[in-house]
């Protein structure tokens, strides 16, 4: 049975593993409601892959305010402490050598949208930066220090939220740059992170219209595809959840088949286990889809493999004595951030 096309959530410290079978999935995605404790988390991710060896598990670790490990391990400096490349680099390495000990594959960070001032579109203290070479220099570091740990890396949210107002968890944002100041200020992180080397790592399309792009949703246009190859870019393109208000709760089988039709590869579908399978069936009735896709998810398997080759998964203990240090040695955040919408 070829693998769906999705990246799912389950509830609970396990999946139903009947469910699971049934919905058989590219990839899971872990929250801190799937965490009970390290040794549960161990034993967790290692069924997992002794379930489908090719099953990738996913975690969105970016530090600072969006934390998922932090009920086990406590804070780790986020983005804003990210003053450098080279400090973007040491926290991508940090993190990524405690993701590979807790044998989880593949990280949904860092965040590369800019910073607008903007309140309210759920990305306060998660940027990297407002200048467009500062952002996509650190990006790059950060993704060089997941990879050199054996961990892969997600550009997100194209084609960029930084100049959204509503948070797009509870509405529909719009992008508000004209398509010239586009161009030259988001696309353009993603075209220099593609020049620096990263034209292969995944981008996640977040959920916002695109005047420019005859109005239509990024995340279920056949825009995104075109102008992500435009800009260079030739990795996995992967939806933001699927599940966020943004998009219409009443029609999430056919609008996967939509996004999936028009360029993106992977969609994320993080809580509900009846959604997920109905999406499942929706999607078993396209063998032409899902051809396209399996191939497209065994290479990405492929390039997973290769990575954690060059990299040995480090013994436990390490990993997370050089996280602790690491964390402990950041001064730039000392506010208690809470764990961002992980519900």
């Amino acid at each position: 049975m070829l693998r769906l096309p999705l990246i799912v959530g389950f509830q609970g410290l396990e999946p139903d593993w009947v469910w699971l079978e049934r919905v058989r999935p590219a990839g899971v995605i872990l929250f801190t409601r799937n965490f009970q404790d390290l040794e549960q988390l161990r034993k967790l991710t290692l069924d997992l892959h002794r379930f489908d060896p090719h099953l990738f598990i996913v975690i969105d670790q970016e530090g600072g305010r969006v934390n998922r490990l932090k009920t086990l391990l406590g804070e780790f400096p986020g983005p804003p402490s990210m003053h450098t490349p080279e400090i973007a680099r040491q926290n991508g390495y940090v993190m990524g050598q405690l993701l590979r000990s807790l044998a989880i594959d593949f990280n949904f960070a860092p965040v590369i949208d800019l910073n607008y001032g903007n309140p309210g579109n759920a990305l306060d203290l998660r940027y990297l930066g407002s200048d467009p070479e500062e952002v996509a220099l650190k990006a790059v570091a950060y993704v060089k220090g997941l990879r050199k740990a054996g961990i892969e890396g997600c550009l997100k949210h194209f084609p960029g939220l930084g100049s959204t107002i509503p948070d797009s968890h509870f509405h529909l944002p719009t992008l508000e740059l004209p398509e010239s100041q586009w161009q030259q200020q988001e696309a353009k992180v993603y075209q220099r992170c593609a020049q620096l080397g990263m034209h292969n790592v995944p981008i996640m399309v977040g959920h916002c219209t695109i005047p420019f792009w005859d109005q239509e949703i990024a995340t279920l246009s056949g825009h995104t595809a075109k102008a992500a190859q435009a800009l260079g870019h030739q990795g996995m393109l992967i939806s933001d959840d699927f599940e966020m208000k943004a998009l219409d709760q009443t029609r999430l089988p056919e609008l996967t088949l939509q996004a999936l039709e028009n360029g993106l590869d992977l969609v994320i579908v993080c809580h509900r286990a009846d959604l997920i399978e109905s999406i499942a069936d929706a999607l078993r009735e396209q063998p032409q889809i899902l051809a396209q896709k399996h191939q497209r998810i065994n290479t990405f398997d492929q390039h997973l493999v290769q990575l954690k080759a060059q990299s040995p998964q480090p013994p436990f203990e390490k990993a997370l004595a050089d996280w602790q240090a690491f964390a402990s040695g950041s001064q730039s955040e000392q506010q208690d951030f809470h764990a961002f919408l992980d519900t």
